[in-house]
């Protein structure tokens, strides 16, 4: 189950407690207000006649015409007293939209829970470990920084990636730079909008992705299927500083290849920074990775180079 699977049921769980209430809530005032006779009887012959009217409607009885206009005049009858008593038999949901369910037949969140649900997100998530940085932070061209036109780029082509996120045909994203250039902002910029899109993310450091396995490879068998789940089930994965972690025997490289081609065979996205070329890559991780890296059939890879905004933005 995706970070989104359990927020998802969290928020449904809560959403069918609250319309348990306010469906308990009418049914009281229903039976208060058959109380009164003259209510109870025209109730009940409203829901006879209504019955029988359906019956010879699917029999296609000679009498249906006659039934349905009874059962309507019976219906005039009975909201004739409703209005008379003033009575309130309805079911007051806070959303008329979508009848306090929250989300439609898809999982999309309807708007009545949507900052809700997008707030839960992050925080099951951990997006407190995601640079806090938004599309419209870049402030390159301001810096008078060498890499202002190719970054403007950069983040358009993100931009149409968010949003056709659920259709793209790319599924592994390789953003290759010296270090200051702008590749974690970046990143944490395309993070952060699928976030208020309602994507699960995991974005993680290099060095924090290598813990994560050298966990997996040593926790008990009942345990590892937890510590692996955000990296595999995700919808979108980040792994930010690749290169800059140790390479630990029988486990960076064999699992970093599996991570890949797990999440690119399920449809999974995954963008990975580096301050590596291909070169570096194919020594340090095999080819095997590196060739799921750049497959083109899936694979956007660029290379940003310039200057260090780090150093620009101080100045």
């Amino acid at each position: 189950m995706t970070a989104r699977d359990r927020v998802v049921a969290m928020m449904k769980s809560g959403l069918r407690e609250l319309r348990s209430d306010e469906e308990a809530d009418a049914r009281a005032r229903l039976v208060a207000a058959r109380k009164d006779e003259r209510f109870r009887n025209a109730e009940q012959a409203r829901s006879a006649a209504m019955i029988e009217s359906a019956k010879a409607q699917a029999l296609g009885l000679p009498d249906a015409e006659k039934l349905k206009t009874y059962a309507q005049k019976a219906d005039r009858d009975y909201q004739k007293i409703v209005r008379e008593q003033g009575l309130d038999l309805a079911v007051h949901y806070r959303c008329d939209k979508c009848r306090d369910q929250g989300f439609d037949q898809y999982g999309n969140p309807c708007s009545c829970v949507a900052d809700e649900f997008c707030a839960l997100l992050r925080k099951e998530c951990g997006a407190e470990h995601i640079p806090q940085f938004r599309f419209g932070d870049d402030k390159s061209a301001e810096l008078g920084c060498s890499q202002s036109a190719a970054l403007a780029k950069l983040y358009r082509i993100m931009r149409k990636f968010c949003d056709d996120f659920r259709t793209a045909r790319t599924r592994f994203i390789l953003l290759c730079g010296q270090p200051g250039v702008g590749k974690t902002s970046l990143a944490g910029a395309v993070a952060n909008e699928l976030l208020d899109r309602g994507v699960s993310v995991c974005f993680l450091s290099a060095f924090d992705f290598n813990n994560a396995l050298l966990k997996y490879h040593t926790s008990p068998l009942e345990k590892r299927a937890a510590i692996m789940e955000p990296l595999l089930e995700s919808d979108f994965l980040v792994i930010d500083d690749l290169g800059t972690e140790t390479v630990l025997k029988n486990v960076t490289r064999e699992y970093l290849y599996n991570i890949i081609e797990s999440r690119i065979s399920h449809g999974k996205r995954t963008m990975v920074t580096t301050n590596l070329g291909a070169e570096d890559l194919m020594r340090r991780y095999g080819e095997r990775v590196v060739s799921r890296m750049l497959n083109k059939s899936y694979s956007l890879a660029f290379i940003l180079s310039g200057d260090d905004l780090r150093l620009r933005s101080t100045r």
